[in-house]
């Protein structure tokens, strides 16, 4: 079974504590997509997480998922730290990467 994570970063700001509005539509559509999907394990970093961890915090999280698949939905914003956690990810496990977004 192939494992996929999906997760959106938020817009940077300090956020602790307030709702950022980050809501992962496209992630959403796509797990949507794909839940006739025998061999597909699809599932979606919970804003809770995405929204409010440190770059640390959060790492370690992504290392523990050990999904095939790390599926980030980019914009602006969040495009640089994106970049970031893909060539973490890729130097301690070497997972496929995908970006996509607007």
């Amino acid at each position: 079974m192939t494992r996929t994570l999906l997760l959106q970063l938020p817009v940077p700001r300090l956020n602790y504590g307030v709702h950022t509005g980050n809501i992962p539509l496209g992630a959403a559509c796509l797990k949507q997509a794909a839940r006739h999907l025998p061999a597909a394990q699809v599932d979606i970093l919970p804003e809770s997480i995405a929204a409010y961890l440190a770059d640390a915090a959060l790492l370690e999280i992504l290392l523990e998922q050990k999904a095939d698949i790390v599926g980030f939905t980019v914009y602006c914003w969040n495009l640089e730290r994106s970049l970031y956690f893909a060539r973490k990810l890729k130097q301690r496990y070497a997972p496929r990467i995908v970006f996509g977004g607007p």
